[in-house]
């Protein structure tokens, strides 16, 4: 955060008498929200408040379901290119690996259900991934995992979704009912 950022913000400390916590520093708003024209929108709401504008900003969203399934395959740096595939949904790595997550029907692998969100311009979606991830395992007891991607032309942020193939109906059934505002 700089400094003009922190000007907005002010600094306070939560004490506990714990040695393994230590102090704990918070950064709380001080002004209302602002749009900016940034990747990541900074909201001061109450819980309340953000449920009502998530459930707002998955309605305007554009949904796309997979058809399918898909997995993660795994390979070597040195492997990239002999391995990276046209049709992987997304590339990601670490220091020791590539991973891309890719159609796939082998049973022997964890085979995941698929979805993509792109978000409306100009639309505060902070907290989505938090707050559907978190309906989601309330609701079904399943974990979910994101990928996330930047394309400029259509409002920035948009993210893959996947979740057990075997419980994919059950879960895309309740994304469409919520951006069908249900």
């Amino acid at each position: 955060m700089g400094a003009k950022d922190q000007k907005n913000f002010r600094r306070t400390t939560a004490k506990k008498d714990t040695s393994s916590l230590g102090v704990v520093y918070l950064w709380i708003a001080t002004t209302v929200d602002k749009q900016v024209d940034k990747m990541v929108n900074i909201s001061t709401e109450t819980p309340e408040q953000t449920q009502a504008r998530l459930r707002r900003v998955i309605t305007r969203c554009d949904l796309k379901v997979y058809d399918g399934t898909y997995a993660f395959d795994e390979f070597s740096h040195a492997e990239f290119a002999q391995r990276a595939r046209q049709d992987a949904l997304a590339l990601v790595r670490d220091d020791e690996i590539w991973s891309q997550l890719v159609p796939c029907t082998d049973e022997g692998a964890e085979l995941f259900a698929i979805w993509r969100f792109h978000f409306t311009e100009g639309d505060d979606n902070s907290g989505f991934v938090g707050w559907l991830a978190n309906h989601l395992k309330e609701t079904f007891g399943t974990g979910v995992f994101v990928v996330c991607g930047q394309n400029s032309r259509r409002a920035g942020i948009f993210d893959y979704w996947g979740c057990p193939a075997i419980l994919g109906v059950s879960v895309l059934s309740e994304v469409r009912e919520l951006v069908q505002g249900s």
